[in-house]
Order: C-alpha cells, then structure tokens, then sequence
C-alpha cells in the first residue's frame, strides 16, 4: 500500500483564467500563520496515520512562493519514507537568483534522495562551485518549471544524456533517478527503444549497458 499527502499553498501573484483550484492571488509569499496552520494539522494526523507518504505534493496556487525554509518544515513534518517523490508547483518568475540553488537543491532531492547531501559535503572546497552551478542550474532553473512532472523530466533527460553520448555515468546517474520516481526499467527500455532510429546502435547499446549496470535482469 502507498500514501500520497497532498499540501495546498492557495497564495500566488494572479489568479490565471484556467485554474479552478481556490486560490489567493495578489500575494508576494507564504503568510507564517497559513503554514503553522498546517504545520498544527500534519501533527494532529500525522501519528495516527497507518503509512508515511510516498509522495508528497505541493499544489497551489503557487507554492514556490514558499521560501526554502518554509517548505523544509512541511516536509519535515510530513515525514515521506526515504526516496519519496516530492514535487512542488512552480512559476519560474518565483524561482529568484536568490532562491534558485535552494530550489534546485530541493529538486534534487526530491529525486536523488539524501545522497544529495552526502554529495555535496563531500566535494573539495575548490569544486564546490561547480556543485551549486549543478544544482541552480539544471535542477532550479530547470525543474521547478510548471507543465511537466519530475518523472516526465526525469526520463527526458535521460533520453538526451543517452543521445549526447560520452555520458555513461551521468547516464547511469539518471537511471538510477528515473528508477527513484517510478520510470522503471520497462519504461527506459521503451524510451531508448523509440531513440534508436535517432541515436544509432552504438549510443542505444552504450545507454542499454547503463540500464543494465544500475538496474540488473531478475534471476530465474
């Protein structure tokens, strides 16, 4: 049995024509006492609940007008299992120079887990610029956009990664990712399948071992 927790953030800049969600608009963040409110309902639930969350999602509105802080405490509070798919709406206008590597950090995790952190305390101090370009940039800037999901994005980019070639091991990175959200390995088998005709033999081959390496054939 999974759990999924649904987390509504009504506030957001305007009110767009399509959305039939109750919404806020006209607001430039989070009111401190709109997430204490449902800091108070997750602990009221929370220890009666029979599962912790597979997936949390943050739906609006616009809940990346949360600041990295404020969503760190709802999810902390949440309590999702290790590996949990987290996902947060996201209007790019929100996602700041200031908060970007914070998101992109955020988004990461919401992927890759814990490992993130790990990742990153482990780098040189004269790397480390490099792990926040990674993160602002092709995970902040990228993955907080609105219209596709981590998953979606998570098998595109994959796709492309195996297109690129000369990126088995960010390749094999991804498979492991896609694995994380729920693209298993039938549908990376699918994926690279339809590329074939695009990419050629040696890419599809290369990219075959990468999903093969993270993610081995059952025995018997």
């Amino acid at each position: 049995m999974s759990l999924g927790l649904y987390l509504h953030i009504p506030y957001c800049f305007s009110k767009c024509r399509y959305c039939d969600f109750y919404s806020a608009p006209g607001q430039r963040g989070v009111p401190r006492a709109y997430v204490d409110a449902l800091l108070r309902e997750l602990s009221r639930f929370a220890p009666d609940a029979p599962l912790r969350p597979d997936t949390l999602y943050f739906g609006g509105g616009t809940p990346s007008l949360l600041t990295p802080a404020q969503a760190e405490r709802l999810i902390r509070a949440a309590d999702p299992v290790p590996g949990a798919e987290i996902t947060l709406e996201a209007n790019p206008e929100t996602v700041t120079e200031e908060s970007r590597l914070a998101d992109g950090i955020a988004a990461q995790k919401s992927i890759f887990g814990d490992h993130i952190d790990a990742m990153r305390s482990a780098a040189p101090a004269n790397q480390k610029n490099i792990q926040d370009y990674l993160s602002a940039y092709c995970f902040g800037d990228f993955c907080t956009r609105k219209f596709l999901t981590i998953p979606e994005r998570e098998l595109l980019t994959f796709a492309v990664l195996s297109a690129q070639g000369g990126c088995e091991p960010q390749v094999k990175a991804h498979v492991g990712g896609n694995a994380a959200v729920g693209n298993g390995k039938e549908t990376l088998l699918a994926a690279l399948t339809l590329c074939m005709p695009y990419i050629g033999f040696p890419r599809t081959l290369n990219a075959l071992g990468c999903i093969n390496a993270v993610l081995p054939e059952a025995e018997g």
